[in-house]
């Protein structure tokens, strides 16, 4: 029957400029270094770049801007006036514009936006295309603190004269290069269609507004967009946008203290795997006598305080 135990302790001595004490210091700096170097060179060692989701605040400024190829000619509509002085105002149609933002889930933020545009037509006039730019106020404001203006683009032509383009799509947001976390980004947040930008006749079109827009870094855009154009005549015609608004993933520069978090986390869990390699090389090479060195066992019992 065992009445009591206790372990032996078993040290290893060797001189200081000895191959055993450069061994040993060997081990115990690849017990530090080495789950660096594995965590660093596997990749996601230190993120320069994450991502969140966030659906973005997108509000309908009531602006817009209309070109349709009808059979009369090219029939122009904008709620700037500077631009229906460009296009001419005997190309200027008015049209009746209708908008509904709904939030079904009263969080606060729009989740699908519903815009009506229906332009009255001359008796002879039949419409074969529409382009349309709708413009939004975009903010996001959990992780990243972003106020900018965003347009939504829309075209169709056909062969077959139409009386109603329906339009589909979610609106996202996109970015080219991540953002940073600190302050808020205001760098877009100037109108796109502002008087003061409009000089020439080249400014109001489309292809000079939408190449200023795609050259900037954030911008919103419709995604499994679907368009159906109905065929008819009549005295008007008619664009209906149905817009859902989802969560847009939003990539971003990490803070400092992020990233040393992650990091932490990665070097504890090679390093674990690390020592236990190296400590029990340390040993199989003192236990059996690999470099040289000499032992010594202490009979040690456990110590009891009362």
């Amino acid at each position: 029957m065992q009445l009591y135990k206790h372990s032996n302790y078993t040290r290893y001595y060797a001189p200081w400029c000895s191959c055993a004490t450069i061994w040993t210091i060997a081990c115990y700096l690849a017990i530090l270094l080495l789950p660096f170097f594995l965590a660093y060179f596997s990749y996601g060692f230190w993120k320069k770049e994450e991502t969140y989701y966030e659906q973005p605040q997108i509000v309908f400024n009531h602006k817009i801007a209309l070109l349709i190829e009808a059979s009369s000619g090219l029939l122009a509509f904008s709620t700037l006036p500077e631009f229906n002085q460009m296009a001419g105002y005997s190309n200027v149609r008015i049209p009746q514009v209708q908008s509904l933002e709904d939030d079904p889930d009263l969080d606060g933020r729009m989740d699908f936006f519903n815009l009506t545009i229906t332009v009255p037509l001359q008796s002879p006039e039949e419409v074969y295309g529409i382009s349309a730019l709708v413009f939004f106020d975009v903010k996001l404001t959990d992780r990243v603190k972003l106020d900018m203006s965003a347009l939504a683009y829309i075209s169709r032509t056909s062969n077959l004269a139409g009386g109603k383009l329906t339009v589909y799509g979610d609106l996202k947001f996109q970015q080219t290069y991540p953002l940073s976390l600190r302050g808020s980004r205001t760098v877009y947040d100037t109108e796109l269609l502002d008087k003061a930008k409009i000089l020439s006749v080249e400014d109001t079109q489309f292809t000079t507004i939408l190449g200023d827009y795609f050259a900037r870094n954030e911008s919103i855009v419709t995604e499994r967009d679907i368009l159906y154009w109905m065929p008819g005549k009549g005295d008007s015609f008619t664009l209906d946008v149905r817009y859902r608004i989802p969560k847009s993933a939003v990539r971003y520069i990490p803070a400092t203290s992020e990233v040393l978090k992650f990091s932490w986390i990665q070097y504890l869990a090679v390093g674990a795997v690390v020592y236990f390699v190296v400590d029990w090389a340390l040993y199989l090479t003192h236990r059996y006598g690999l470099v040289d060195s000499w032992k010594v066992v202490e009979n040690r019992p456990k110590e009891h305080n009362f």
